[in-house]
């Protein structure tokens, strides 16, 4: 009896086998290869998130942490910039490419305002930055000077009426490390140079806080909006 189910198994197999084979082998074939496809896209997008991310570590590593007011001119100020515009224009490229982002703030108000004291509850705020063309570690300090002068350890955070509320805007999470700026939105004016596209979107997706946020438009608003009013003086003159 063993044996002949053995032998029915095996002819069930034998039959059945071949029919599997010519049903299943295109679609294991398809399946393979959308397979490797997809692990050749994860390869390529990890080594060029690796390219980026090297390229930001040797941006930061040309930082000067020592670089601070007087002797940031002292270092770049020279004849030669006084005397050549365009020699003047690299100096301070270079110049802000060393100078820290993150910075540590003075309160530089006059001394007639010192006085005075603020609401500790305010209205939330956006800052919203445009930007075409603008070199990345200019646009990057900007960003983390308005970040900088609202963290909530900043001394003049303190400077508050007794009893007008908790600090930040109502609803703000007491542990938010900065106070009163709800967002911070950078418009990409449609720039076109390089450090402009995907490494200013890896430093805004690895450094930054998540209240920064990258918008990119699709063409020109200035050129847009130019458009527009010689449209609106044709109109006009043509009435």
């Amino acid at each position: 009896m063993r044996n002949l189910y053995k032998a029915q198994r095996a002819y069930l197999i034998t039959s059945i086998k071949p029919t599997l084979t010519r049903r299943w082998k295109p679609l294991l074939v398809l399946a393979l290869t959308a397979t490797a496809l997809a692990v050749h896209r994860l390869l390529d997008r990890h080594s060029h998130l690796d390219a980026l991310e090297q390229q930001l570590l040797a941006d930061e590593s040309r930082v000067d942490h020592q670089l601070i007011g007087g002797l940031v001119r002292k270092r770049f100020t020279s004849s030669l910039m006084k005397r050549d515009v365009a020699r003047s224009l690299i100096h301070q490229s270079e110049m802000s490419d060393v100078i820290p982002f993150n910075r540590t703030f003075t309160d530089v108000r006059h001394p007639a305002c010192l006085p005075l004291r603020y609401d500790a509850s305010l209205p939330s705020a956006s800052v919203v930055v445009i930007f075409h063309n603008e070199q990345r570690s200019t646009l990057l300090r900007t960003v983390w000077n308005a970040l900088g002068a609202c963290r909530r350890d900043q001394p003049w955070h303190g400077l508050v009426r007794p009893g007008s509320g908790e600090l930040g805007y109502p609803g703000q999470d007491p542990s938010d490390p900065y106070l009163y700026v709800k967002e911070v939105l950078l418009v990409d004016d449609n720039s076109t140079l390089a450090e402009l596209g995907a490494p200013l979107q890896r430093y805004v997706d690895t450094r930054l806080p998540r209240r920064v946020r990258l918008i990119r438009l699709p063409e020109r608003f200035v050129e847009l909006g130019a458009n527009y009013t010689e449209k609106a003086k044709g109109e006009a003159q043509a009435k």
